[in-house]
Protein backbone atom coordinates (compact mmCIF):
# COMPACT_ATOMS: atom_id res chain seq x y z
CA UNK A 1 0.00 0.00 0.00
CA UNK A 2 1.47 3.61 -0.85
CA UNK A 3 2.25 5.39 1.70
CA UNK A 4 -0.21 9.07 2.57
CA UNK A 5 2.53 12.10 2.01
CA UNK A 6 0.78 15.13 3.25
CA UNK A 7 2.21 18.22 2.24
CA UNK A 8 3.95 20.43 4.90
CA UNK A 9 2.33 23.35 3.89
CA UNK A 10 -0.94 21.56 5.31
CA UNK A 11 0.17 20.14 8.32
CA UNK A 12 2.15 23.13 9.12
CA UNK A 13 -1.45 25.47 10.24
CA UNK A 14 -2.86 22.18 12.29
CA UNK A 15 0.19 22.27 14.28
CA UNK A 16 0.24 25.51 14.84
CA UNK A 17 -3.03 25.35 16.90
CA UNK A 18 -2.21 22.60 18.94
CA UNK A 19 -1.47 23.63 22.48
CA UNK A 20 -0.69 20.55 24.66
CA UNK A 21 3.28 20.08 25.31
CA UNK A 22 2.62 16.14 25.88
CA UNK A 23 0.87 16.11 22.39
CA UNK A 24 3.68 18.06 20.49
CA UNK A 25 6.15 15.94 21.93
CA UNK A 26 4.66 13.06 20.76
CA UNK A 27 4.06 14.53 17.52
CA UNK A 28 8.16 14.75 17.52
CA UNK A 29 8.70 11.10 17.81
CA UNK A 30 6.48 9.85 15.03
CA UNK A 31 8.28 10.94 12.12
CA UNK A 32 11.20 13.31 11.01
CA UNK A 33 8.68 15.29 8.48
CA UNK A 34 6.34 16.02 12.31
CA UNK A 35 9.82 16.57 13.85
CA UNK A 36 10.70 19.06 11.48
CA UNK A 37 7.35 21.04 11.96
CA UNK A 38 6.55 20.86 15.36
CA UNK A 39 10.08 21.35 16.99
CA UNK A 40 9.86 25.24 16.14
CA UNK A 41 6.79 24.68 17.92
CA UNK A 42 7.71 23.29 21.11
CA UNK A 43 10.83 25.05 21.68
CA UNK A 44 9.56 28.69 20.37
CA UNK A 45 7.81 29.57 24.40
CA UNK A 46 8.46 28.46 27.55
CA UNK A 47 6.08 29.73 30.82
CA UNK A 48 6.83 26.45 33.15
CA UNK A 49 6.60 27.71 37.10
CA UNK A 50 8.23 24.62 38.52
CA UNK A 51 12.29 24.14 38.99
CA UNK A 52 11.41 20.74 37.14
CA UNK A 53 9.97 22.54 34.06
CA UNK A 54 13.02 24.91 34.14
CA UNK A 55 15.62 22.37 34.92
CA UNK A 56 14.48 20.23 32.16
CA UNK A 57 13.65 22.68 29.13
CA UNK A 58 17.38 24.52 30.19
CA UNK A 59 19.21 21.58 29.90
CA UNK A 60 17.92 20.82 26.54
CA UNK A 61 18.54 23.72 24.72
CA UNK A 62 21.88 24.26 26.39
CA UNK A 63 22.65 21.01 24.96
CA UNK A 64 21.44 21.24 21.60
CA UNK A 65 21.97 25.15 20.00
CA UNK A 66 19.13 24.19 17.09
CA UNK A 67 16.47 24.06 19.76
CA UNK A 68 17.58 27.36 21.63
CA UNK A 69 17.22 28.93 18.28
CA UNK A 70 13.54 28.14 18.07
CA UNK A 71 12.82 29.85 21.74
CA UNK A 72 10.98 33.33 21.38
CA UNK A 73 9.12 33.69 24.34
CA UNK A 74 10.81 32.67 27.79
CA UNK A 75 9.38 33.07 31.52
CA UNK A 76 11.06 32.55 35.11
CA UNK A 77 8.79 33.88 37.41
CA UNK A 78 10.21 33.01 40.90
CA UNK A 79 11.73 30.31 40.36
CA UNK A 80 15.46 30.64 39.54
CA UNK A 81 17.71 30.66 42.92
CA UNK A 82 20.99 30.20 43.57
CA UNK A 83 23.19 27.17 42.84
CA UNK A 84 22.72 24.59 39.24
CA UNK A 85 19.82 26.55 38.13
CA UNK A 86 20.96 29.97 37.90
CA UNK A 87 23.91 28.67 36.16
CA UNK A 88 21.64 26.71 33.73
CA UNK A 89 19.45 29.54 33.24
CA UNK A 90 22.66 32.00 32.73
CA UNK A 91 23.60 29.68 30.24
CA UNK A 92 20.42 29.21 28.45
CA UNK A 93 19.58 32.68 27.91
CA UNK A 94 23.24 33.13 26.43
CA UNK A 95 22.27 30.80 24.06
CA UNK A 96 18.35 31.89 22.93
CA UNK A 97 19.44 34.11 20.07
CA UNK A 98 15.80 34.78 18.46
CA UNK A 99 14.17 35.65 22.01
CA UNK A 100 11.71 38.82 21.97
CA UNK A 101 9.77 38.22 24.90
CA UNK A 102 11.39 37.80 28.74
CA UNK A 103 9.70 37.68 31.83
CA UNK A 104 12.35 37.58 35.12
CA UNK A 105 11.38 37.21 37.83
CA UNK A 106 13.79 35.95 40.78
CA UNK A 107 12.99 34.18 43.63
CA UNK A 108 13.52 36.44 47.02
CA UNK A 109 16.05 34.41 48.64
CA UNK A 110 18.15 34.59 45.61
CA UNK A 111 21.78 36.47 45.75
CA UNK A 112 21.38 36.57 41.65
CA UNK A 113 20.53 39.73 39.96
CA UNK A 114 19.41 40.29 36.26
CA UNK A 115 22.49 41.84 34.91
CA UNK A 116 24.62 38.61 35.82
CA UNK A 117 21.94 36.72 33.92
CA UNK A 118 21.99 38.57 31.07
CA UNK A 119 25.51 40.24 30.86
CA UNK A 120 26.56 38.02 27.86
CA UNK A 121 23.06 38.01 25.99
CA UNK A 122 22.95 38.44 22.66
CA UNK A 123 19.02 38.87 21.72
CA UNK A 124 17.25 42.12 20.66
CA UNK A 125 14.11 42.00 22.55
CA UNK A 126 11.12 43.30 22.28
CA UNK A 127 9.19 42.92 25.81
CA UNK A 128 11.19 42.91 29.19
CA UNK A 129 9.61 42.39 32.69
CA UNK A 130 11.86 42.50 35.19
CA UNK A 131 10.95 42.16 38.66
CA UNK A 132 13.22 42.58 41.67
CA UNK A 133 17.55 42.16 42.49
CA UNK A 134 18.45 44.53 39.25
CA UNK A 135 21.79 45.90 39.78
CA UNK A 136 21.49 49.09 38.60
CA UNK A 137 25.15 49.62 36.41
CA UNK A 138 24.88 46.14 34.95
CA UNK A 139 21.93 46.44 33.90
CA UNK A 140 21.60 49.91 32.21
CA UNK A 141 24.97 48.19 29.85
CA UNK A 142 22.29 46.03 28.65
CA UNK A 143 19.76 48.29 27.83
CA UNK A 144 21.49 50.33 26.27
CA UNK A 145 21.59 47.75 23.21
CA UNK A 146 17.88 46.69 23.34
CA UNK A 147 16.67 49.17 20.21
CA UNK A 148 13.83 46.81 19.79
CA UNK A 149 12.34 46.91 22.97
CA UNK A 150 8.62 48.03 22.66
CA UNK A 151 7.22 46.94 26.28
CA UNK A 152 9.13 47.19 29.63
CA UNK A 153 8.00 46.56 33.36
CA UNK A 154 11.14 47.52 35.79
CA UNK A 155 10.04 46.95 39.17
CA UNK A 156 13.22 46.61 41.80
CA UNK A 157 12.92 46.77 45.34
CA UNK A 158 15.69 49.07 46.10
CA UNK A 159 14.14 51.93 44.11
CA UNK A 160 11.22 52.15 46.81
CA UNK A 161 13.46 54.61 48.77
CA UNK A 162 12.30 57.85 47.91
CA UNK A 163 14.57 59.75 49.68
CA UNK A 164 17.08 60.28 46.80
CA UNK A 165 16.90 62.20 43.92
CA UNK A 166 16.30 61.04 40.13
CA UNK A 167 20.09 59.29 39.51
CA UNK A 168 21.26 59.21 36.37
CA UNK A 169 19.68 56.88 33.51
CA UNK A 170 20.34 55.55 29.92
CA UNK A 171 21.67 57.51 27.44
CA UNK A 172 19.39 59.37 25.14
CA UNK A 173 20.00 57.46 22.04
CA UNK A 174 18.59 53.97 24.19
CA UNK A 175 15.41 52.48 24.10
CA UNK A 176 14.10 54.50 20.81
CA UNK A 177 11.20 52.54 20.11
CA UNK A 178 10.27 51.63 23.56
CA UNK A 179 5.82 52.29 23.88
CA UNK A 180 4.93 51.01 27.00
CA UNK A 181 6.72 51.54 30.35
CA UNK A 182 5.25 49.75 33.91
CA UNK A 183 7.58 50.98 36.68
CA UNK A 184 7.78 52.77 40.05
CA UNK A 185 8.82 56.08 41.68
CA UNK A 186 11.50 57.82 39.96
CA UNK A 187 12.14 55.33 36.98
CA UNK A 188 9.78 57.21 34.40
CA UNK A 189 10.84 60.66 35.48
CA UNK A 190 13.98 58.96 34.27
CA UNK A 191 13.10 57.23 31.11
CA UNK A 192 10.21 59.14 29.71
CA UNK A 193 12.56 61.89 28.52
CA UNK A 194 13.28 62.38 24.39
CA UNK A 195 11.96 58.54 24.19
CA UNK A 196 7.75 57.83 22.11
CA UNK A 197 6.59 56.42 25.14
CA UNK A 198 2.41 56.53 24.54
CA UNK A 199 1.12 53.96 27.55
CA UNK A 200 2.33 54.30 31.03
CA UNK A 201 1.66 52.58 34.21
CA UNK A 202 3.51 54.57 37.24
CA UNK A 203 3.09 53.61 40.75
CA UNK A 204 3.48 55.28 43.39
CA UNK A 205 5.36 58.79 42.02
CA UNK A 206 5.72 61.90 45.15
CA UNK A 207 4.85 65.23 43.99
CA UNK A 208 7.88 66.73 45.22
CA UNK A 209 9.76 64.65 42.18
CA UNK A 210 7.29 65.39 40.08
CA UNK A 211 7.16 69.30 40.04
CA UNK A 212 11.11 69.24 40.59
CA UNK A 213 11.55 67.76 36.85
CA UNK A 214 8.11 68.41 35.18
CA UNK A 215 9.74 70.61 32.62
CA UNK A 216 11.75 67.70 31.96
CA UNK A 217 8.92 65.18 31.52
CA UNK A 218 6.10 67.81 30.26
CA UNK A 219 6.29 67.27 26.64
CA UNK A 220 6.37 63.14 26.53
CA UNK A 221 3.13 62.87 29.20
CA UNK A 222 1.09 65.39 26.73
CA UNK A 223 2.08 62.56 23.71
CA UNK A 224 0.46 59.66 26.30
CA UNK A 225 -2.48 58.27 25.34
CA UNK A 226 -3.40 55.49 27.81
CA UNK A 227 -2.44 55.65 31.65
CA UNK A 228 -2.54 53.40 34.99
CA UNK A 229 -1.80 55.81 37.86
CA UNK A 230 -1.17 54.65 41.84
CA UNK A 231 -1.87 57.69 43.77
CA UNK A 232 -1.16 57.77 47.85
CA UNK A 233 -4.13 58.35 49.88
CA UNK A 234 -3.43 61.07 51.04
CA UNK A 235 -5.40 64.37 50.43
CA UNK A 236 -2.91 66.60 50.44
CA UNK A 237 -1.05 65.10 47.79
CA UNK A 238 -0.52 67.21 44.47
CA UNK A 239 0.82 64.22 42.16
CA UNK A 240 -2.39 64.25 39.72
CA UNK A 241 -2.92 67.79 39.50
CA UNK A 242 0.71 68.29 38.61
CA UNK A 243 0.33 65.81 35.97
CA UNK A 244 -2.94 66.05 34.66
CA UNK A 245 -2.15 69.72 33.77
CA UNK A 246 0.38 67.68 30.81
CA UNK A 247 -2.06 65.15 29.61
CA UNK A 248 -3.33 66.81 26.88
CA UNK A 249 -3.65 63.94 24.47
CA UNK A 250 -4.56 61.01 27.30
CA UNK A 251 -7.30 58.58 25.87
CA UNK A 252 -7.12 55.75 28.70
CA UNK A 253 -6.97 56.75 32.59
CA UNK A 254 -6.77 54.36 35.62
CA UNK A 255 -6.73 55.69 38.93
CA UNK A 256 -5.24 53.52 42.17
CA UNK A 257 -5.87 54.95 45.55
CA UNK A 258 -5.79 58.05 46.00
CA UNK A 259 -8.56 60.63 46.83
CA UNK A 260 -12.09 61.99 45.80
CA UNK A 261 -11.03 64.92 45.22
CA UNK A 262 -8.92 63.97 42.86
CA UNK A 263 -12.36 63.44 40.59
CA UNK A 264 -12.80 66.98 40.41
CA UNK A 265 -9.19 67.14 38.53
CA UNK A 266 -10.72 64.58 35.57
CA UNK A 267 -12.58 66.94 33.60
CA UNK A 268 -9.63 68.65 32.60
CA UNK A 269 -8.50 65.81 30.08
CA UNK A 270 -9.82 66.82 27.19
CA UNK A 271 -9.22 63.61 24.63
CA UNK A 272 -10.38 61.62 27.69
CA UNK A 273 -12.56 58.32 26.19
CA UNK A 274 -12.12 55.60 29.18
CA UNK A 275 -11.99 56.41 32.84
CA UNK A 276 -10.93 53.32 35.36
CA UNK A 277 -11.83 53.66 39.22
CA UNK A 278 -9.80 50.56 40.62
CA UNK A 279 -8.91 52.03 44.15
CA UNK A 280 -11.21 50.30 46.96
CA UNK A 281 -11.66 54.11 48.55
CA UNK A 282 -14.33 54.19 45.24
CA UNK A 283 -16.47 51.77 46.72
CA UNK A 284 -17.30 53.63 49.58
CA UNK A 285 -19.53 55.74 46.94
CA UNK A 286 -23.04 54.39 47.61
CA UNK A 287 -25.01 52.49 45.04
CA UNK A 288 -27.80 55.24 44.61
CA UNK A 289 -25.25 58.13 44.26
CA UNK A 290 -23.27 56.37 41.62
CA UNK A 291 -25.43 57.27 38.58
CA UNK A 292 -24.93 61.06 40.18
CA UNK A 293 -21.39 61.05 39.65
CA UNK A 294 -20.98 59.45 36.15
CA UNK A 295 -23.31 61.59 35.35
CA UNK A 296 -20.86 64.38 36.52
CA UNK A 297 -17.92 62.41 34.84
CA UNK A 298 -19.82 62.38 31.26
CA UNK A 299 -20.75 65.81 31.63
CA UNK A 300 -17.80 67.13 32.14
CA UNK A 301 -16.12 64.92 29.10
CA UNK A 302 -17.34 65.87 26.33
CA UNK A 303 -15.12 62.59 24.85
CA UNK A 304 -16.05 60.05 27.66
CA UNK A 305 -17.95 56.70 26.51
CA UNK A 306 -17.51 54.78 29.51
CA UNK A 307 -16.48 54.46 33.41
CA UNK A 308 -15.37 51.11 35.26
CA UNK A 309 -15.66 51.48 39.00
CA UNK A 310 -14.22 48.90 41.26
CA UNK A 311 -17.14 47.02 42.75
CA UNK A 312 -15.24 44.14 45.17
CA UNK A 313 -14.11 40.32 44.82
CA UNK A 314 -15.55 37.45 43.27
CA UNK A 315 -13.49 34.20 43.94
CA UNK A 316 -10.58 36.14 44.59
CA UNK A 317 -10.80 38.46 41.26
CA UNK A 318 -11.38 42.02 41.44
CA UNK A 319 -14.53 42.91 39.36
CA UNK A 320 -15.74 46.15 37.94
CA UNK A 321 -18.94 48.15 37.38
CA UNK A 322 -19.36 49.43 33.51
CA UNK A 323 -21.21 52.39 32.94
CA UNK A 324 -21.82 53.63 29.39
CA UNK A 325 -22.55 57.09 28.84
CA UNK A 326 -26.66 57.42 28.98
CA UNK A 327 -27.26 53.89 30.34
CA UNK A 328 -27.39 52.41 33.50
CA UNK A 329 -24.84 50.18 34.68
CA UNK A 330 -24.49 46.89 33.50
CA UNK A 331 -25.74 43.66 34.63
CA UNK A 332 -22.52 41.49 34.18
CA UNK A 333 -19.81 42.65 36.43
CA UNK A 334 -16.05 42.95 34.05
CA UNK A 335 -13.46 41.47 35.90
CA UNK A 336 -9.80 43.60 36.01
CA UNK A 337 -8.41 41.80 33.15
CA UNK A 338 -11.49 42.91 31.14
CA UNK A 339 -11.10 46.62 31.93
CA UNK A 340 -6.99 47.70 32.62
CA UNK A 341 -5.25 49.69 30.89
CA UNK A 342 -3.52 46.78 28.87
CA UNK A 343 -6.34 45.30 27.43
CA UNK A 344 -7.70 48.60 26.56
CA UNK A 345 -5.09 48.92 23.87
CA UNK A 346 -3.30 45.49 23.28
CA UNK A 347 0.01 47.41 23.63
CA UNK A 348 1.79 44.59 24.44
CA UNK A 349 1.18 42.65 21.44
Amino acid sequence: MASLIIPAELIRPIIENITSTSTLHSLCLSSKLLRSETEPILYRSFTGTSNEAHTLFLTTIVNNQRLADFVRVFYSKGVIGNGTLGALTRLGLERMHGLKELVLSLHQDSSLIAASLLEHCAFSLEILVCHDHTKESGFIKFLEHQVSLKYFEWWDNSWWDNSRDVPPGLSSTALPNLCTLSSFGTIPIRLLPGRRIRHLQWMSPKAKDIQSHLSNISEELSRLLSMSLALRSDSEDKTFMLLSKSLRSLEFLELLDGDTDDFNLISTLPCLRVLVLSSRNYVRIPVDERQGWMQTFFAGCPHLTRVDIYHGFDRSRRMYERWEVGDAPNERLLTYEEVSWTSAFSQRL
